[in-house]
């Protein structure tokens, strides 16, 4: 074997193995969904065969004037690199379209016209048998290139120039890790396609394209930070990226957004730990439903679907998914069908920015809403929630906030000896909001950390003005949200705060509901003992209700546990519900808790309470909320 032969046959065989690594890689990864997956995977099968011809050119070529067979398997070989090699850069147009989503803004006319220099081409070359101009043997099957090799290379040049030209021009629409890897494609395989076109003895394109499209497959294919490892479909961060594409290229697209409504009960049939099998599960069903679109984990327990297709194609779509959940679909380990409500939007028609589309994802549904397909006028209810995020922020910086507070009372003897404090929003242009409206909004912002800050320190104010030492109250109980504890050094600004008033941290008593899954446990846990360490006092609100159970008591250092009113109205209907309150209250009181039990509203209720041992009592019996004047005047009067 000649060293020249010797070194042609290392590069078209390091360029197969290569390209067969990529495959194997990619089949392995499971990226074959996207359309971008697809053209990527096209263009390595190109190289692989066109480098695979190749070799069976070189090897048959010495048997071709003597062997029939191997005189048909050179012409044949040589016949299906070019025909192959013709379609790469025209392909590579493509997928850098799809890349930076581009390829929304062509119209089907453009398709058309992009691939007729390619088509005309590729009509030429697989006649060449007959014309020979492209290439042609010689008696001894020697090949030699025809005057049309530098037209095919200037129409792959004029491919790759759109491709950079088109890459230049939605630069900003892509990250630098994939602009990078783009570069270095384009890099890579003019030189190798240069350095061919002027000495043709060189193989170095199939070489130079296979090692580039290693680098588009490290840095462009790999999604692993676009991956929600739970479940296998892309995260929120990916939805996100990909929304702000669509957004900047004014694609209409549709979007479906897929909301759990009974995970809460699923995960206390089957165990909060069994978060991450649900999702699991409902992902699964998706991928069936729809496995050629892009898929979201949006949310803990919500998913979003973009479909850029056809509005119709979204209504079937959504239609599919929604018959799909009403026949029944089961997570191991628990009997009751998992439920969901589905929400269809339209880009820009319904949705004007991400943040509208991340509202589908967000915001409390409507209680009237919560079953069927939410789509058209029905949305008008992600309008409320912008509306209420503006009164937000005019509440903060105009404090358009006011705390009420409502009497908490001992059970034995009914005086008042602690207040809760109620925040109320009254904004200049909505009106009476209340908290049920914007404190989910300010949780999903992040507003909660200045609101919580805001209350806190108007409650600090009202103790300092010696208001609830002269009335005898005790305790102020504040409610508390657990995303304000996920905000770093939650603990010292919270401290920080009822030092700069001077208040005893034993005047205040947090009130926090429990958190959504097993992992948040610890990290409350942690934040509850720092804080009782520094003087403050801990109560779980709402037990019975949602999410909060047992387990929740045992997890948890709470001082008081705050039942909810729905156990004490059920108490007063059947006894059944009397059955409930009555164990619900032994096992506080087993596990050396304290018990209030909010909703009191008449002596019925009352005595009930009394005879089954709960401590406090708080309901509109004895008070409403009312402000910090009013409530000094009530009490000074019932004295």
């Amino acid at each position: 074997m000649t060293i020249g032969l010797f070194n042609q046959t290392a590069m078209l065989l390091g360029a197969a193995l290569l390209s067969i690594t990529i495959l194997v890689y990619s089949m392995i990864q499971n990226r074959v969904s996207r359309q971008q997956n697809r053209l990527f995977l096209a263009m390595v099968l190109n190289v692989l065969i066109a480098s695979v011809a190749n070799l069976i050119r070189f090897y048959a070529s010495p048997y071709a004037t003597t062997s029939g067979i191997a005189n048909i398997a050179v012409r044949a070989s040589q016949l299906c690199y070019y025909a192959l090699h013709n379609t790469l850069a025209m392909i590579f147009g493509i997928y850098v379209t799809k890349v930076n989503s581009s390829w929304v803004r062509m119209k089907v006319w453009m398709y058309y016209l992009y691939v007729v220099p390619c088509m005309i081409l590729e009509f030429l070359i697989l006649t060449n048998p007959w014309h020979e101009m492209f290439f042609y043997f010689d008696a001894q099957m020697n090949i030699h290139r025809n005057f049309m090799v530098l037209p095919m290379y200037a129409v792959s040049l004029g491919y790759i120039l759109f491709a950079l030209s088109n890459l230049l021009f939605h630069w900003n629409a892509i990250t630098g890790k994939r602009q990078m890897a783009l570069v270095f494609y384009f890099g890579l395989v003019f030189a190798g396609m240069i350095i061919q076109m002027l000495n043709s003895s060189i193989k170095s394109e199939l070489l130079t394209e296979a090692l580039a499209l290693i680098g588009v497959m490290l840095f462009i294919e790999k999604e692993d930070d676009r991956i929600d490892l739970t479940c296998g479909v892309y995260n929120r961060g990916a939805m996100i990226a990909d929304l702000r594409n669509y957004f900047r290229m004014g694609q209409r697209t549709q979007i479906i957004g897929i909301r759990l409504t009974n995970d809460d009960l699923i995960l206390r049939l089957a165990g909060e730990s069994s978060l991450d099998t649900l999702n699991r599960t409902v992902t699964d069903v998706l991928k069936e439903c729809c496995p050629w679109y892009e898929i979201y984990r949006a949310t803990p327990s919500g998913f979003m679907i973009i479909n850029t297709g056809t509005p119709e194609s979204a209504v079937t779509l959504s239609e599919k998914i929604y018959v799909r959940f009403l026949d029944g679909i089961y997570m191991p380990g628990a009997d009751t069908p998992i439920t969901a409500t589905l929400l269809r939007a339209s880009i820009p028609e319904d949705m004007l920015s991400v943040s509208d589309v991340l509202l589908m994802c967000d915001a409390s549904l409507p209680e009237k809403k919560q079953k069927g397909i939410i789509h058209g006028k029905h949305l008008a209810y992600l309008k409320r929630n912008t509306e209420i995020e503006d009164a937000l922020n005019r509440g903060l910086a105009e404090r358009n906030f006011k705390i009420f507070y409502q009497t908490v009372h001992r059970s034995d003897d009914l005086k008042p000896f602690a207040v809760k404090a109620l925040v109320r929003l009254k904004d200049p242009e909505l009106g009476e909001v209340m908290p049920g409206e914007f404190i989910p909004q300010a949780e999903r912002t992040g507003q909660i950390h200045p609101l919580g800050c805001l209350i806190l320190e108007e409650v600090c104010d009202f103790i300092r003005s010696g208001v609830p030492a002269r009335l005898g109250l005790e305790l102020i109980n504040v409610n508390l949200s657990f995303v304000q504890c996920l905000q770093p050094g939650f603990a010292e600004r919270i401290t920080s705060i009822v030092e700069s008033y001077q208040v005893r941290p034993s005047m205040l008593n947090f009130e926090i509901t429990k958190p959504v899954n097993k992992d948040d446990y610890e990290i409350l846990n942690r934040i509850i003992k720092d804080l009782k360490n520094r003087g403050f006092l801990f109560s779980m609100e709402d037990f019975g209700a949602g999410y909060s159970n047992i387990q929740s008591i045992l997890a948890l250092d709470f001082d008081v546990v705050k039942v909810d009113k729905s156990i004490l109205w059920a108490a007063t209907e059947s006894e059944m519900g009397r059955i409930v309150l009555r164990s619900s209250i032994r096992m506080i009181r087993d596990l050396n808790r304290k018990i209030l039990v909010e909703g009191v509203e008449n002596e019925e209720q009352i005595k009930l309470l009394k005879e089954l041992g709960a401590d406090y009592l708080q309901g509109y019996y004895f008070s409403r909320p009312v402000s910090g004047e009013q409530l000094e005047a009530n009490m000074v009067s019932m004295r």
